[in-house]
Formats: C-alpha cells, structure tokens, sequence
C-alpha cells in the first residue's frame, strides 16, 4: 500500500527556503504520486505543493483502507467463520449459507429407518356393530327420525354405564355416536329448525344392514313437530312399560298390502302397544280437528281397540277431553286416556290428570 515519506529540504542561508527550485520534475517516488512540470517558485508555493501532495498521499492511503475492507469482506464470504461481521451483513452473509446449504446434496451416514406400515383390515369399510348400534339404529328406522336431544335420552337407556346427567348421556357422546354412524354411511344428519338440534335419520344402506325393508325417508319441516311428540310418547310409554310392544305407524303401513282401487283409507292411530293380547291406540295430538270429523275418529278407534291414550298438548287438552265426554254409551268413554304432553314452545298448564298412563287392565 502506499505510504508517506516526509520530503525534506536544506534551509538556505539565513533560515530561508530557497526562492526558486526549477526542474524537469518533483517525484515523490516512494509515495507513488508524480507531478510533472512541478515547479516551486518561492517557499510558500513549496509548503503549499507539499501539503496537497500530503493531501494526495492520505487520500490514496484511506481508498486502499476502503479497498482493502472491501476484500476482506469477500473473503469472509467465501471463507465462513474466519471474520465476525454484524448488522445487515451477517444477516446476508448467514442468508446466503442457507441458500448455499439447500443447494448442497445431502450425504447422511446414518441407516435409513424404514417404517413398517399396518396392512388395512379385510373388512375395512364395513361397520363393526354392538347391541347397542342395533336397538338405538333399528328405533330410529321405526319412528323415521329422532332429534338429538331425544338421541341423547335413547343411547342412555340403551346403555350399561351409568351417565353422569340421570337419563341422558352427554352432547359430546352423542356427536361421536353420530359421526361413526354418517362416516360408515348408516345415518343421515341435517338441522332444520334454527335453535334447535339437528335430526337423524336411517339412510337406505342403514336399512339394508338392519334387514329392514323401509322406503328412503328425509326429515321435512312441516311434520316434524308432530313426529317429534311421537317419539316423546314412545320413550314415555316404554320408559313406564319396558315389557310393552311398540308398533309404529311406519312398520304397519309397511307390513299393509296395498289394495289397488282403494280411494278410502280408515282412520290409523299414530301408534299401537301390544299388552300380551290386549291392543292400545296411541293418539298424538297437536291440533283441533273439525266438529264432524273428531267423533268419527274416536268412535272407530273405539270399535277397533280395546284402549286409546291421547297424548296432547296444553292447546288441544280441553277440546280432546270435551270431544270425549259427548260419546254414547258412556261405557265408551271409560276406554280413553287423555295425558298431556308438554312440548318446546307450549305453555305450561295443570295437568288435570294423571301425567303417566294408567296400568292397562287385565282381562278376566
């Protein structure tokens, strides 16, 4: 690099730098800087001169520094570890080693794991079922649906553990026994009403793993409320009565031959329960029939059963029980029950009579 020699000069006599210096040159050769045609009239003019050649010499020196920095920089670059560099340029620096490491194969000397894989079962796709699967799957295939709430009520009755909320296992357990049923296709799932759980229902292959030879049902929104009391009837009655038979309106229309020229059908009660050979009528009603017609449903049932329970709700109570009270022959009266049957929306009412059915009677 280059470097500064101090140009010195003999004073001339009297302490004077010598007036006039005239040459082919004035070389500084160590320092690298050459100034031809240089000519130092008076002693000012040289101090003069002299600086700027200083001046030209510390300035080369700082550009070779600078210059010099800048090599060092590439050779830290390409030699990693050999220079600590900081800020902006250690984070370049470090950037680039990635860059350079993603390109670079990797050898590894390590063995290679191999990673044994399970074969996938022989029946894979095919549901395993548990007594508990069938009861709860083949009572939602007889009543068409079942909302979960009523779900929740169902797989705890058809349960062995005991459940931490008397009669009804939890929400959770309920959506993992729906998953598991809608991921091997068994069962249907949609909400329909907003604010209120969704409903289940058995799709066609479900039926076909029951054996049941039902025709595909999908829940509409203007009969579900009078098929979710079915089912708060059902899970009533059998929750008093477990020795009862429940038959409902899906499976006798089912086992029904069909009639062909058959325009006028007789009255059918939403359900039957089978007491050894005596047959009782389920009646669910939501709403008032017409003066005319609501005497020839009761007096046929009464021809056709032995006993008829109306479940109603507080809103159609009265009319049912007045409806009853103008039969003839009073003995006619003494077959029906009316049990009110509160449901989601309903006003809450005194009952004015017992809220569970009576025992049925015995046949002398």
């Amino acid at each position: 690099s280059p470097t500064f020699l101090p140009l010195i000069l003999p004073a001339a006599p009297g302490g004077e730098l010598p007036g006039r210096i005239v040459g082919a040159g004035c070389v500084v050769a160590s320092a690298g800087v050459r100034r031809e045609g240089c000519e130092l009239s008076t002693g000012e003019d040289f101090l003069t001169r002299f600086h700027f050649f200083k001046r030209a010499l510390l300035s080369r020196q700082g550009k070779g520094r600078r210059r010099q920095g800048r090599d060092e920089v590439r050779g830290s670059r390409q030699n990693r570890g050999r220079r600590h560099t900081s800020g902006v340029l250690r984070q370049e620096v470090l950037r680039e080693e990635t860059v350079e490491r993603k390109e670079e194969p990797i050898m590894s000397e390590q063995p290679k794991i191999m990673i044994r894989t399970r074969a996938p079962r022989a029946d894979k796709g095919h549901p395993w079922w548990t007594p508990r699967d069938l009861a709860v799957l083949a009572w939602i295939a007889e009543q068409y649906g079942v909302r979960r709430d009523q779900l929740a009520v169902l797989l705890a009755r058809e349960g062995v553990v005991a459940t931490q909320t008397p009669g009804r296992v939890a929400e959770s357990t309920v959506k993992d026994w729906v998953q598991r049923w809608r991921r091997a296709g068994i069962v249907g799932s949609t909400l329909v009403f907003a604010g209120q759980p969704s409903w289940v229902w058995v799709t066609r292959l479900g039926c076909e793993h029951l054996e049941l030879d039902y025709r595909l049902w999908e829940p509409r929104a203007r009969g579900l409320p009078h098929l979710y009391a079915v089912n708060e009837a059902r899970l009533l009655v059998e929750a008093r009565y477990p020795e009862a038979e429940w038959h409902s309106e899906r499976a006798r229309r089912h086992g029904q031959p069909f009639v062909a020229g058959q325009t006028r059908v007789e009255h059918q009660p939403d359900a039957e329960v089978q007491f050894g050979e005596r047959r009782i009528a389920i009646e669910v009603e939501l709403s008032s029939k017409s003066k005319k017609r609501q005497p020839t449903i009761l007096y046929g049932l009464a021809r056709s059963y032995s006993g008829i329970w109306y479940f109603c709700s507080p809103s159609t109570q009265v009319l049912i029980q007045r409806a009853i009270a103008e039969l003839s022959p009073p003995a006619l009266r003494q077959k029906f029950t009316v049990i009110p049957l509160h449901l989601e929306g309903e006003p809450v009412r005194r009952p004015t009579v017992s809220p569970t059915p009576p025992p049925p009677a015995r046949q002398a």
